[in-house]
């Protein structure tokens, strides 16, 4: 999982990844990734933190109370989390992320029909704007739990430029909330 959870994090763009193989939290061994992040909504560099729980072991608030601390980008990765646990990290977190083993038990950016995506910048989206000068009267969507969009952080509000690894079109989609169709 290392590998693969590496190889994540590098298309997401993350940079100075460093990793602990074993930590203890409430006498769980877990592995802790560290790591930095240019946002390119921001322009910010983000610290992130990453806690790799085992398969056999559900988050709690117990587990979670050593990182009061952390008021960084957050992510957790184990097989089941509490709803309480989630909610409580969703509110006192910068940003915070939970991940299923399952989810991350192979890179899905390397399989051969997933296309290219590339967040565009607020300039390349004025860009956008200017050329199709109608952009947002017919979005094509992708979902915030679209499995590609979970494994590479896109938020709502993303736009986002797909091209197929065999083509040379290039579409536009734009990352929504389920709840947003509404």
């Amino acid at each position: 999982m290392n590998v693969v959870l590496l190889s994540v994090f590098k298309n997401r763009g993350y940079r100075n990844i460093t990793h602990v193989p074993s930590i203890c939290i409430n006498k769980i061994q877990c592995a802790h990734y560290t790591a930095e992040y240019c946002n390119n909504r921001t322009s910010i560099v983000e610290k992130i933190q990453c806690f790799v729980f085992p398969i056999s072991h559900s988050i709690g608030k117990q587990d979670v109370k050593s990182f009061e601390c952390i008021d960084e980008h957050l992510i957790l990765i184990g097989n089941n989390i509490s709803f309480q646990t989630s909610a409580h990290l969703s509110k006192t977190y910068y940003y915070f992320e939970f991940l299923k083993h399952t989810e991350i038990s192979f890179n899905k950016m390397d399989h051969h029909l997933v296309p290219i995506y590339r967040l565009l910048n607020q300039r390349d989206i004025k860009l956008l704007k200017e050329k199709y000068q109608d952009i947002n009267k017919y979005p094509k969507l992708i979902y915030r739990v679209d499995p590609i969009a979970r494994i590479m952080d896109f938020r709502p509000g993303d736009v986002l430029e797909v091209m197929r690894k065999n083509s040379t079109v290039i579409m536009y989609r734009v990352v929504i909330n389920l709840e947003d169709l509404s």
